[in-house]
């Protein structure tokens, strides 16, 4: 595919590098990367465009070596880590105060005693409300990341 007489000396020192770069990968793999490259080379000189510029969207020999290998770097995903910790410390207020709500309702059905009472009022006023704001924070904190 190189040695094609239709390619400018340009496309074929493109072709040349990007065989030798592609040396890593399986045989029938690189075979058919160099072809697919090849062809699209000659179909770009065949249509008239500029092989400068074909060569330039397609990128160095060796970005396509890596692209075809899977060993590009892909966009780190944006992680928010108080969000993260935001919705995990959320979850485990809500948790707590449900089973503290669940555990007072067992108590006063069992024992009969309005005391028990005491121990879901901490739960309702102070872990529920707490948990519920922290989730609402941590969904709009993400909301505000995703648009930005």
């Amino acid at each position: 595919m190189t040695d094609s007489p239709a390619l400018p000396a340009a496309a074929r020192r493109y072709l040349e590098t990007l065989e030798l770069r592609a040396a890593s990968l399986p045989e029938a793999h690189r075979a058919q990367l160099v072809e697919q490259i090849a062809e699209h080379l000659e179909a770009a000189v065949a249509d008239g465009d500029s092989l400068d510029e074909t060569l330039a969207r397609l990128g160095s020999p060796q970005e396509l070596v890596d692209a075809a290998d899977g060993r590009l770097e892909r966009p780190a995903r944006s992680v928010d880590r108080r969000a993260t910790i935001a919705t995990m410390v959320g979850v485990v207020a809500l948790v707590l105060g449900a089973l503290l709500v669940v555990c007072s309702i067992g108590m006063i059905a069992l024992t009969g005693r309005w005391r028990s009472i005491v121990i879901a009022i901490p739960a309702m006023a102070l872990l529920i409300p707490v948990g519920a704001l922290l989730l609402t924070w941590a969904r709009r904190r993400r909301r505000q990341g995703r648009t930005s």
